[in-house]
C-alpha cells in the first residue's frame, strides 16, 4: 500500500494520532499543543505549531513527506531552512 502525502496531512489535521501515548526514542513524552495551521501554498505545510517534549516547549512549522529520503528533495533541504522547522514527519 503507498500512503500519499495528503494522507499524512489528513492525519495530522485533525488528530487522527493517539496523541497521548506519544514519546521520544528516550522514553519523554510528546504533547501536542497546537497543530498548527495547514498551508495550501508553498512552504511547510503547517504553519506555527507547538509541541511540548519533556518540560521544553517548541514552537515552529511542520514538514512531512511520505518517504524520509524526500527530505533531501525538498526546498527544506538547507540547513537553513531546516533550522526553523519544528517537526519533518515521514512514514517508514
Amino acid at each position: 500500500m503507498t500512503v500519499k502525502e495528503d494522507f499524512l496531512y489528513h492525519v495530522w489535521k485533525f488528530s487522527k494520532l493517539q496523541l497521548k501515548q506519544l514519546q521520544t526514542a528516550n522514553g519523554e513524552v510528546i504533547r501536542i499543543i497546537n497543530l498548527g495551521t495547514h498551508n495550501l501554498h508553498a512552504g511547510p505545510d503547517f504553519f506555527n505549531a507547538r509541541i511540548k517534549i519533556g518540560n521544553q516547549l517548541w514552537a515552529g512549522n511542520v514538514e512531512m513527506h511520505v518517504n524520509a529520503s524526500d527530505w533531501l528533495c525538498s526546498p527544506f533541504g538547507s540547513v537553513s531552512k531546516k533550522e526553523r522547522l519544528l517537526s519533518f514527519g515521514a512514514t517508514l
